[in-house]
């Protein structure tokens, strides 16, 4: 039932509630997470305190410890963030009707959550579960041998077994004696003969939605052999509120939304930072990718902030219906959007499944940054939310704002354009177009082809897959789609490790054994691609290999591509043949990178503009005949020409009342520009992003830029590809062309860079996606910006525009005149949801909200007991009940006090 606020202002004080005290002191090692606010209300907040995980109750303001601890203690930082939009993912074993069997672990934990075909036949589908079966045993094992060490596979045997090969693919594993009681459940990915795999670090780039069972497991199994652990092979069934629209098989990949928290902390070297996400219906905590390069260092107690997006939480920005598509776009030609609106937003298919982020859109065009995954057709139905994909990471010491995705399990340093596995040929299941396997070789017995795969494979008898990467006159008999007829060589041994090994039946006998490419230091390939030739000449390859925290990763920049092949302008350190490698195809500009004078650059627009100069006047003349081209000019265009000095730019443009006609620049008093051409150039030359053309070990010269000087003394380069790699560097002065920084290695033609116009994120700062408006907002914002707050004893934040990639600046200060209630360490921050974002300053116990409609700020109540020592660490969250009342929660720094406010007014 909903309640009415009587409560008045001025009459009624805002009162703080004293709850249970925190089971634990409040140090810079602990931080609070909970979900954002959603109609439904909010029950539970968690707590990670140095080691342990605590949760507490909303309901009956009590607190419980959750498990036996976080994968890997805080090292200085930590910090955490919750998506609602992700949860509990399995396979399918069989769906249609309104039931789908498959691995949904026991009793009821999964009823009343939805569930989302994401990936493989039937995507895109959505249903709320009703019931769930009591899990079918099919097998009993005795557990002769384990293994779960976080280096790569992990599996349980019992040797007195002789399955058949994959005979238990998406079935689920449990032990239910041993240490590992009631703690353990997984989904099994391959079998062998007597051996169940439910991790393999070698899947990390071929399954990557379901990274809990590979990369690394850090579930606690523990299985004793010296008294007799027993597990089952079980599934379940679960009932639907509605039937489903098309099948489903192995290939159907499903998500229950019981939502995720992800947990970073930081290390002092690698990737300077770990990853990490706990899923609640296990209750376990498992391992995600912390690619090196992605934040440039660490600095000793400095603070990490990450932040998830979610679409669940706010309304599709527009719907529609597709008129006509191509392979990489649609059109709708009913719509007149703003060109760049919904640039890096998510466009979903609702017919059939897709879902991909929006590269750009015109006025009726959705394009995305690759291929579709199968063609779209007229009528198609679309809707485009937030991009729910991705997370946004900053601090630690830099000014870099680093971007993860679940879909790749990656996180990167720029926009992501394509991502996939790398490979020289590969097979999948003909009813998906995700799980490519690379396969290293394919040879022929007659009209038999035996395929040998780079990582262990889940292919068994009778499975129908998709084969491609053979080359030359016999590569019609090696492609296409064929049945599996032997997903393991009787003639190999059946205890080896996983299936590498299948055969299938050919339509023909081939001459030789399969043609396929090689892989060297450059070029690298991905035959499953259809790309334009040389669309990513410019680009950046991030590419990294099977380990999960810290992998090895590679940036270079692209010389050259063809359909499905990328040739890189400096060699890779060593070859990746015979490897699982990811790989993402990345902007050469990294997210914030300034686009320097440029106002508008996604345009794709240029100006170039003729006339003669007045000697020893800061004036051009400009005919009549080319006054129109003078009104196009952008104001901050650089000119060039015989005889005008470096660094001159348009200004501005005075129109007499009868001809001549003057453009007002910075030429110089003594400037001998008479009667000489000059030409305004592309508003590119000013962008703070390019390639190094030459560099010593201070400077980075761009001999495509036109700077003013010192324009960006006090900014960031920060170094995306090639030599210094990941570094960040401050500018301290810049000609034209040339960028003054710090003595480090000496920067060469290999060097990708980018320029940010923002300060270093040390302590006391945070980010904050403001999914929401108020009464003085506008619709159109919702999602659209993150808060960057920069702390640092300063008072400065910035927004990010999602949509442009770069920042934009409030109105106002934070705080208006009063500049002594700077945001340093202890600095907490809360957003409720709609238009206030509120925050705690320093150990002061003053806390209040920036009205983010109007970029103003109020105060909010101030905290009974002092804030005592002022400590980093999230401490403060916002938490709605289901009669959408909003309490403002907060826990006392270096203490165990805890405290709520209503915050009626």
């Amino acid at each position: 039932m909903a309640l009415v606020n009587r409560l008045r202002k001025q009459v009624d004080q805002p009162v703080w509630e004293w709850l249970r005290y925190t089971p634990f002191t409040n140090n810079a090692s602990s931080t609070y997470i909970l979900p954002p606010l959603t109609g439904s209300g909010n029950q539970y907040i968690y707590a990670i305190a140095s080691t342990t995980f605590y949760r507490y109750d909303t309901y009956s303001d009590s607190w419980a410890i959750i498990n036996a601890g976080v994968p890997v203690s805080v090292t200085s930082t930590n910090t955490g963030t919750w998506k609602v939009d992700d949860g509990y993912h399995t396979y399918a074993i069989a769906g249609s009707g309104s039931t789908i069997t498959g691995a949904f672990l026991a009793g009821e934990t999964v009823k009343g959550y939805k569930i989302k075909v994401i990936n493989g036949l039937g995507a895109g589908q959505e249903r709320t579960i009703t019931n769930v079966s009591d899990p079918t045993t099919f097998d009993y094992l005795t557990i002769t041998a384990f293994v779960n060490s976080g280096a790569g596979l992990g599996y349980v045997t019992d040797s007195s077994k002789k399955w058949r090969i994959n005979q238990w693919r998406n079935y689920q594993i449990r032990v239910y004696l041993g240490t590992s009681q009631q703690y353990f459940v997984r989904t099994i990915l391959y079998n062998n003969n007597d051996t169940l795999y439910f991790a393999d670090a070698n899947w990390h780039a071929i399954d990557t939605h379901n990274a809990y069972n590979h990369g690394w497991d850090s579930s606690f199994l523990t299985p004793s052999t010296s008294y007799g652990s027993r597990a089952v092979i079980e599934s379940s069934v679960i009932t639907l509120d509605s039937p489903l629209t098309t099948t489903l098989d192995i290939t159907s990949e499903c998500v229950v939304k019981c939502g995720t928290l992800h947990y970073i902390t930081n290390t002092t070297a690698g990737s300077f930072f770990t990853h990490y996400w706990w899923e609640p219906l296990r209750g376990q905590w498992f391992s995600a990718h912390s690619q090196t390069g992605v934040i440039p260092s660490y600095t000793s107690g400095a603070e990490l902030y990450i932040e998830g997006i979610d679409s669940t939480i706010v309304a599709a920005y527009d719907t529609g219906s597709i008129t006509s598509a191509s392979s990489r776009s649609f059109t709708d030609s009913t719509k007149t959007w703003t060109p760049g609106q919904f640039n890096n937003y998510k466009v979903r298919n609702l017919t059939n499944g897709q879902e991909h982020t929006i590269i750009r859109n015109t006025n009726d065009t959705i394009t995305i940054g690759h291929d579709w995954d199968f063609p779209l057709s007229a009528s198609n139905l679309y809707d485009i939310v937030p991009d729910d994909d991705k997370y946004y990471m900053m601090g630690g010491g830099n000014a870099t704002l680093a971007q993860y995705s679940d879909e790749s399990n990656s996180w990167s340093p720029s926009q992501v354009f394509d991502w996939g596995v790398a490979n020289i040929a590969y097979a999948q299941y003909s009813s998906s177009t995700e799980m490519k396997f690379p396969i290293s070789t394919i040879t022929r017995t007659g009209a038999v082809a035996t395929v040998t795969t780079i990582a262990n494979h889940g292919f068994k008898d009778g499975d129908r897959i998709f084969v491609s990467g053979a080359l030359g006159v016999d590569s019609s008999f090696y492609n296409g789609n064929f049945v599996v007829t032997s997903s393991y060589p009787l003639s190999a041994t059946l205890t080896a490790a996983g299936p590498t090994q299948f055969t299938y039946g050919m339509s023909g006998t081939p001459s030789a054994n399969a043609t396929l490419n090689s892989h060297t230091t450059s070029p690298i390939f991905d035959v499953s691609k259809n790309w334009i030739t040389n669309e990513h000449v410019g680009k950046v390859l991030q590419i990294w290999n099977n380990t999960a925290q810290s992998p090895t990763t590679y940036y270079r920049l692209i010389a050259s591509n063809t359909s499905q092949s990328l040739t890189l302008n400096s060699v890779l350190p060593a070859t990746i043949a015979g490897a699982i490698w990811g790989y993402n195809i990345i902007s050469s500009a990294s997210f914030q990178a300034s686009y320097g004078l440029d106002p508008a650059p996604y345009t794709g627009s240029t100006y170039f503009v003729s006339g003669s100069t007045v000697n020893g006047a800061p004036f051009v003349y400009v005919t009549a005949s080319l006054s129109a081209s003078v009104l196009a000019l952008p104001l901050g265009a650089p000119i060039t020409g015989s005889g005008i000095p470096a660094g001159t730019f348009y200004r501005s443009f005075d129109i007499a009342p009868t001809a001549p006609q003057f453009i007002s620049m910075s030429i110089s008093a003594n400037a001998t520009a008479t009667a000489n051409i000059f030409t305004t150039s592309s508003m590119a030359a000013t962008w703070g992003h390019g390639v190094c053309t030459s560099g010593t070990t201070t400077t980075l010269t761009d001999g495509t830029k036109i700077w003013p000087s010192n324009f960006w003394a006090g900014a960031r380069l920060r170094i995306l590809a090639g030599t210094n790699v990941g570094n960040e560097y401050i500018i301290t002065a810049n000609t034209s062309n040339t960028l003054t920084v710090a003595t480090t290695t000496t920067f060469d033609s290999t060097s990708v860079y980018s320029i940010i116009p923002n300060a270093l994120r040390t302590t006391g700062g945070e980010l904050k996606w403001i999914y929401g408006y108020g009464p003085s907002g506008s619709a159109a914002n919702r999602g659209k910006y993150i808060y960057l707050f920069e702390g640092n004893s300063t008072t400065r934040y910035t927004k990010y525009n999602i949509n442009t990639m770069q920042l934009e600046y409030p109105r106002a200060s934070l705080l208006g005149v009063n500049t002594s209630e700077l945001l340093g360490t202890g600095t907490m921050y809360a957003y409720d949801g709609e238009s206030r974002l509120y925050i705690q300053s320093n150990a002061t116990a003053r806390i209040y909200y920036l009205d983010v409609d109007l970029d103003v700020t109020h105060n909010a109540g101030q905290i009974p007991a002092g804030m005592s020592t002022a400590l980093q660490g999230r401490r403060m969250w916002m938490v709605r009940t289901e009669d959408n009342l909003k309490y403002l929660y907060v826990a006392r720094h270096n203490d165990t006090p805890f405290w709520r406010q209503l915050t009626f007014f």
